[in-house]
């Protein structure tokens, strides 16, 4: 047609408005745009993504690279609004970890309670005439049983003219070793104390009369008829406490004693009893605690773990205020 213009002059005419287009753009954003621009031209390659700039970014099509190096499509933030928050400094971070006592790797203190520790016990005993500087060998394994929990041990002889050495002690431990020649020198001592032998009883006050306190014939077990009580060691029942048949230490104790176990088929015959200080023995309130204790001497040196641990039960009550 006559009117139509050349194709020459079209072109001419839509380079010219492009050029128009990109000045009023460029004049609009300002020159932080035309920066941008010209850094995502390098970083881009140009257009159809051709190879990026610096840090070997891919380019895209009019897009900026992402700040982890991949190709954009368009409309991209600029890089320092699309990244991260800087890190906190060193002295502002917050420190998250665990104090070391609740560290998850901390293990917990699962040792025993050995129970003496700080403690000291007067273990009086007989020695055999003339006088010998060996223990015998129920007194060696009561010593060694209380030194391996931790208390001290001293040693009192049945022939000492008091109870002076129970002053500053913690427990008096009297073993069925020693003669009557203690009689009542223990009675009135403020400590605790716990007595193996059955001829010592009455002096005590720990029972009425020595007639009613024996040494049984010779059993390998006794019953605990008292389970909640300390004394008993949770153990319940007939139980064994010696590896042989030995004899037995009992008493008939006070109406306040605290009865815990007794000879099989003599409910009469108590093997483990207590007092409280202060409980009403024989005509004698408890001037501290007192154990009457199964464990004669062929006992002592023949008692299984049982036996043992029943022991420890009677020493941690007796000491524990």
């Amino acid at each position: 047609m006559a009117d139509m213009a050349p194709p020459g002059r079209i072109r001419a005419r839509n380079t010219c408005l492009v050029g128009l287009v990109s000045a009023i753009v460029a004049v609009g954003c300002g020159p932080p745009y035309a920066a941008d621009r010209a850094k995502g031209a390098a970083l881009a390659g140009g257009t159809g993504g051709g190879p990026g700039g610096e840090g070997g970014e891919t380019g895209g099509m009019g897009g900026m690279a992402r700040p982890d190096g991949s190709a954009g499509t368009g409309g991209m933030l600029p890089r320092d609004a699309a990244s991260d928050p800087p890190p906190l400094p060193p002295d502002l971070a917050i420190d998250v970890s665990l104090p070391p006592d609740l560290a998850a790797d901390k293990a917990p203190d699962i040792s025993p309670d050995v129970g003496g520790a700080g403690k000291t016990v007067l273990l009086v005993m007989g020695y055999t005439t003339p006088k010998d500087a060996a223990l015998r060998p129920s007194d060696t394994k009561l010593k060694m049983r209380l030194e391996g929990r931790g208390f001290k041990v001293t040693l009192g002889d049945d022939d000492d003219p008091d109870a002076s050495k129970a002053t500053g002690t913690d427990l008096v431990i009297i073993t069925d070793t020693v003669g009557n020649q203690v009689a009542a020198k223990y009675t009135m001592v403020q400590v605790p104390l716990i007595c193996a032998d059955q001829g010592l009883f009455d002096d005590l006050k720990l029972t009425g009369n020595a007639g009613g306190d024996h040494a049984t014939a010779n059993v390998t077990q006794i019953v605990i008829t008292n389970t909640t009580h300390p004394l008993a060691a949770g153990i319940m029942g007939s139980v064994t406490v010696a590896g042989g048949a030995e004899a037995a230490t009992w008493g008939n104790p006070a109406a306040a004693a605290i009865k815990v176990a007794t000879i099989p088929n003599q409910a009469n015959q108590v093997a483990i009893f207590g007092y409280d200080k202060g409980a009403m023995m024989n005509g004698l309130a408890a001037p501290g605690k007192r154990v009457g204790f199964f464990a004669g001497d062929a006992m002592a040196d023949n008692m299984n773990d049982n036996g043992w641990k029943l022991f420890d039960a009677a020493v941690d009550w007796a000491v524990t205020p």
